[in-house]
């Protein structure tokens, strides 16, 4: 599911389309539920709360989700 998020937040940043950074958070969401130790999805919902895409910018919530990212094992985050 995650993979299906990525694709979403990829194509939004080439067009910078609301609606797909929306898809993309949705997606994340729902694979983070499904499996919360998926740091991809923790680390591109932070990104994008970190830069607002789509999403409220909040970098309390950002950390949040790097934090997430950061304990499953994402270097980058």
């Amino acid at each position: 599911m995650s993979n299906l998020g990525f694709l979403y937040y990829k194509e939004a940043k080439i067009t910078s389309s609301v609606d797909q950074y929306l898809e993309a958070a949705h997606w994340f969401r729902f694979s983070i539920a499904e499996d919360d130790t998926l740091r991809d999805s923790h680390y591109y919902l932070g990104s994008m709360h970190l830069n607002g895409d789509g999403v409220d910018q909040s970098y309390s919530i950002a950390f949040k989700y790097f934090k997430k990212a950061v304990d499953n094992g994402h270097d980058t985050a």
